[in-house]
């Protein structure tokens, strides 16, 4: 009977993480839009979008091919801000790195 009891316990408890995790989720989306439309040449939104596509499962709205291209996005900003003289090269390094992992 324990051994009934844990496993429904933790039958629930994984099901209530995966329902926060998708509420989660679509918090998050709602979220990341207006940060891209606030500067659309802003290559750090680029970035944690792209990143975000890439780790999130694709069963949960994630997409490599789409990381990629926003990644992509990212990394082209990023260079155009290195030309522009603007010192600034948060994320460059992890655009790259990322890339390199998406074939």
């Amino acid at each position: 009977m324990k051994a009934i009891l844990t496993e429904i316990l933790i039958i629930a408890t994984a099901a209530t993480v995966q329902s926060q995790t998708l509420i989660s989720g679509k918090i998050s989306n709602q979220k990341k839009e207006p940060i891209q439309s606030v500067n659309p040449q802003n290559p750090r939104a680029f970035n944690l979008v792209g990143w975000q596509k890439f780790a999130t499962p694709k069963a949960w709205g994630g997409d490599k091919a789409k990381a990629k291209e926003l990644l992509q996005q990212a990394n082209q900003l990023l260079m155009q801000e290195s030309d522009a003289g603007v010192s600034s090269h948060w994320g460059k390094t992890e655009v790259e790195e990322l890339l390199k992992q998406i074939k």
